[in-house]
């Protein structure tokens, strides 16, 4: 077995502690099934997720028996992050907060920015769009609109993320709406620009563009009916070879949203994001999205006005081949994330790991006597998932 030195430990939760001051998305959302997945107990690499069921309403005295379904999210664990180096002998005997200095800050920075890129990447999937040329306060608050209009709770934990660019343009003018709290110097840490809204607002690099594949083809048509309970859409009428990008967004005329709980109509058109990238053949692509239900199979589950018909005219936001700027408004249990508890390798020089509030870090240490160095890893195993997209927004500078 691994020797687990108390300077192996020590490593391991200096690791760990720069690797959580990287992370502000991830800390944010929901990390509930962490524990799911530790040792000795771990159920594997997956669990299935719950997802509350939204029941149709009866009005009057007969009773319209339906089935109750409780949706299912699948969270597996299947990115692995980590980084690799070396140092000699000498370096060994270094005091953990100079060697941490030294050796490990950028390392650990680096797989922070990683987790949360791909974090953030996964609001490619949250169907929810707003799009305005530059973000300004009326931005925001037609997302705050529309999560409300999605039952979103109003429980003082909804946050926006934007990216430093926006961060500019949305102060400028409004700088009397935000509002800090007790902690500025933490809040000043954590990026946050403080309180206005409803939301608590941060500024991130890391938020990815949406970025739109070469059909130039922005409407088009179902090529076929849809059925209650799929999860794709056949499209016609697309460039004969023309690709389409995973987080794009498309509408389907004449199709609205609706109220989850009263399952009555919304004023807006259901806004649907692709799930994978696509590449056309003979101008007709299947589409990947999430669920489509209009009730007919079971009334808890409608989320559309209507099942899309052949012919309905579809319309994609944006243009083909162009790369726009997002930002995120979102509740914490729209997704989550959960870190697992990796094994510790036997017959190496030393390994160790630490685990502080649900994140677990690893690292291995091994000697190369030919070269007399030490050769040493750190490793992140992580899963994310989308629980309720309903419960983010995209504001998408178009």
């Amino acid at each position: 077995m691994a020797n687990q030195y108390t300077n192996t430990q020590k490593v391991s939760a200096e690791g760990l502690r720069l690797l959580r001051n990287g992370l502000k998305f991830c800390k944010l959302i929901k990390q509930n099934w962490t524990k799911e997945f530790k040792a000795p107990e771990s159920i594997g690499n997956k669990v299935d997720i719950r997802v509350p069921f939204n029941a149709s309403i009866r009005k009057g005295a007969t009773a319209s028996p339906q089935d109750f379904f409780e949706g299912e999210v699948t969270l597996t664990i299947d990115q692995q992050t980590g980084a690799d180096c070396q140092f000699g002998t000498l370096e060994k005997d270094l005091d953990i907060k100079e060697w941490s200095k030294r050796y490990m800050r950028s390392p650990i920075a680096n797989i922070s920015a990683q987790v949360e890129k791909e974090a953030l990447a996964y609001a490619l999937e949250v169907p929810n769009v707003i799009s305005s040329a530059t973000l300004t306060h009326t931005d925001i608050r037609r997302a705050k609109a529309r999560m409300e209009s999605n039952l979103c709770p109003m429980d003082g934990q909804w946050a926006f993320f934007i990216n430093p660019e926006d961060e500019v343009a949305i102060l400028t003018g409004t700088e009397e709406f935000f509002h800090a709290g007790k902690e500025i110097e933490k809040e000043y840490r954590d990026s946050s620009m403080g309180y206005a809204f409803n939301y608590r607002f941060y500024t991130s690099n890391l938020i990815p563009n949406l970025v739109t594949g070469t059909n130039t083809a922005r409407t088009c048509a179902v090529n076929a009916n849809v059925s209650d309970g799929a999860t794709e859409i056949v499209l016609k009428n697309l460039d004969a070879t023309g690709t389409i990008k995973r987080g794009e967004v498309f509408t389907i005329t004449g199709i609205k949203a609706v109220n989850y709980q009263t399952k009555d109509d919304q004023t807006y058109d259901r806004q649907f994001a692709v799930l994978e990238d696509v590449t056309a053949s003979g101008g007709i692509a299947t589409v990947k999205v999430t669920e489509i239900n209009d009730g007919s199979t079971t009334a808890g589950k409608k989320n559309i006005s209507a099942l899309p018909s052949a012919n309905d005219v579809v319309v994609f936001i944006g243009s083909a081949n162009s790369s726009y700027p997002q930002s995120l408004a979102f509740h914490p249990d729209f997704m989550t994330v959960a870190f697992a508890d990796p094994v510790l390798p036997k017959g190496l020089n030393e390994a160790g790991k630490y685990t502080e509030d649900s994140i677990t870090m690893r690292y291995v240490e091994d000697f190369n006597s030919t070269d007399d160095v030490y050769l040493n890893r750190f490793d992140v195993y992580y899963g994310f998932a989308l629980l309720r997209g309903e419960y983010a927004v995209r504001v998408i500078e178009i």
